[in-house]
């Protein structure tokens, strides 16, 4: 008596080896999209950051770097004690918010040198532990050089 092979093993070996190609494929399909939509986050955080940043910078401008008049247009902002550094938060949608939230804003503002106010813009993102964008912005200011 002769054995004869049976197609079905060969059948479920081609079967079981097309089932680990596709799971692998889809791991690894899984860690792009993952990648990809981390990825789209900081892009969107960079690009508000910056967008946020260059708006302080240019009520620093404006306000030729008084801080009272910058919290004039930013009503959200808190100004520190010794009122060179003002803190403005926004939330996950990047709106404006008056409490600690997901992203931070801080102005420090340095004192004048050679008629020049400066300030560093500083916007830091989530726990406020990572710095997303930095900015320092430095404004002439009329009748104050020595």
């Amino acid at each position: 008596m002769k054995y004869q092979k049976s197609k079905s093993t060969l059948f479920l070996i081609e079967l079981m080896i097309a089932i680990c190609f596709f799971a692998i494929t889809g791991a690894v399909c899984v860690r792009v999209f993952a990648s990809a939509h981390l990825l789209d986050r900081r892009t969107t955080a960079l690009n508000h950051a910056v967008a946020q940043a260059e708006s302080m910078a240019e009520a620093f401008k404006a306000c030729d770097g008084a801080m009272s008049r910058i919290t004039e247009l930013y009503p959200d902002a808190a100004l520190g004690r010794d009122e060179s550094v003002l803190e403005l938060y926004y939330d996950d949608s990047w709106q404006p918010s008056s409490q600690p939230s997901v992203y931070r804003l801080t102005l420090t503002r340095f004192p004048d040198e050679n008629g020049c106010a400066a300030a560093k813009i500083q916007v830091t993102g989530e726990a406020q532990k990572d710095e997303i964008y930095s900015l320092e912005v430095k404004k002439y200011v009329k009748g104050t050089q020595p």
